[in-house]
């Protein structure tokens, strides 16, 4: 018993490990700008009306690009499904090493049971995140409420350690130009703000005939680097669910 019990830990110390130095680029981060690459692929679905799979540069503050970011999904889904449709995340570093994967499954009635979402498992949304993949260490899950979009940030031993809340008025278009969408990062004790993401206007054109996105996130420098990488996560899947192109 002792040796399967010793056997347990050490295993659960090397993914530890493993975890930490595949996010220790996130470790002095407190800012990164997120950008939808537009490409030959968008023009063309869009074209033709399917939404196209996403892919996004990932910037430091000196605007160096530190990652990119690309959509695993199925096309029937995309054109059916829309916003509502499952995914995996690949997100790879400048080595073209994949560091963190985020996977949603689609969910039977997503978006229809809101205010039930934390009751009713079928309508609640979630993605799961993975550092290096292979190594679950937290999820995004949906919590239930009338007039906002809410999350819980969760670790790997399925505990609640930040939430995300947004305004209660979330736009999108060409003309939103003055509007600047937040969706606020809350701390441990549920009341303090640690950090936000914002959802910013891209200009007239893109937000007229493309479905070009552009993204910021803050967080505390010294936040937990597997919670940063959750808290990135959280940001595609709020892109998805609310600026893909069949919402507009």
């Amino acid at each position: 018993m002792t040796q399967s019990s010793d056997s347990s830990n050490k295993s659960y110390l090397q993914r530890e490990i493993s975890s930490q130095q595949n996010l220790s680029y996130l470790t002095t981060v407190d800012y990164l700008l997120v950008r939808q690459i537009f490409d030959t692929e968008q023009l063309v679905q869009t074209l033709v009306g399917i939404t196209a799979r996403v892919k996004f540069g990932i910037f430091n503050n000196l605007n160096q690009q530190i990652c990119f970011a690309y959509e695993e999904s199925n096309c029937f889904e995309r054109f059916c499904c829309g916003s509502n449709r499952s995914f995996i995340i690949h997100i790879v570093n400048n080595s073209n090493q994949e560091i963190i994967r985020i996977e949603r499954n689609r969910k039977f009635c997503t978006g229809i049971c809101f205010c039930f979402a934390n009751s009713c498992d079928c309508c609640t949304e979630e993605a799961f995140v993975e550092s290096p993949p292979g190594t679950y260490i937290g999820k995004i899950r949906q919590k239930a409420s009338c007039c906002r979009t809410r999350f819980n940030l969760i670790n790997e031993s399925n505990e609640k350690i930040l939430s995300i809340s947004s305004d209660y008025c979330i736009c999108n278009g060409p003309c939103y130009c003055c509007c600047e969408n937040k969706f606020t990062i809350i701390g441990y004790d549920d009341h303090t703000e640690i950090g936000a993401i914002h959802k910013k206007y891209a200009g007239f054109i893109h937000e007229a005939f493309t479905d070009v996105e552009l993204f910021t996130i803050t967080f505390p420098k010294d936040l937990d680097t597997r919670l940063k990488a959750i808290g990135l996560a959280a940001l595609f899947l709020i892109n998805i669910m609310h600026f893909t192109q069949q919402n507009r």
